[in-house]
């Protein structure tokens, strides 16, 4: 079965926070492309560690440029219906994300969103209670 939602995650020097946020993507219907952007500290070795058990991961370098630019990498790998970007310390509440990415498809719908929700008009969006 191919993937639903790919997750594009720049990174940079932020190994201590890796291990719980790919974790967090760890889902069959997720592919998580992870770029690291140059990082000094121990973010690559973590990320190469972490691959070994987590088929789900794809792991990119780049040269500093920034997170933008690794996310615009980052797109070039995209073969999923749906993307999102998740930032390298973050925690995803993956049921949620995966539900949500299933009643769009469901739906026929694509949505672009950042960071806020997004109310559509008669349409009941499966969004847990908590904000």
């Amino acid at each position: 079965m191919s993937k639903l939602l790919t997750t594009i995650m720049p990174i940079y020097n932020t190994e201590k926070y890796l291990e719980r946020s790919i974790k967090s993507l760890d889902h069959k219907d997720i592919q998580i492309i992870a770029i690291d952007d140059g990082s000094t500290d121990k973010s690559l070795a973590t990320l190469y560690q972490l691959q070994r058990d987590q088929s789900n991961l794809k792991i990119l370098k780049s040269n500093h440029q920034g997170a933008v630019n690794a996310r615009r990498i980052g797109m070039q790998y995209v073969n999923t219906p749906y993307f999102s970007f998740v930032d390298s310390d973050d925690a995803v509440r993956t049921e949620e994300y995966v539900n949500l990415c299933k009643t769009l498809s469901t739906k026929n719908i694509s949505v672009g969103v950042g960071r806020l929700v997004v109310y559509l008009p008669n349409f009941n969006v499966p969004l847990p209670a908590k904000k």
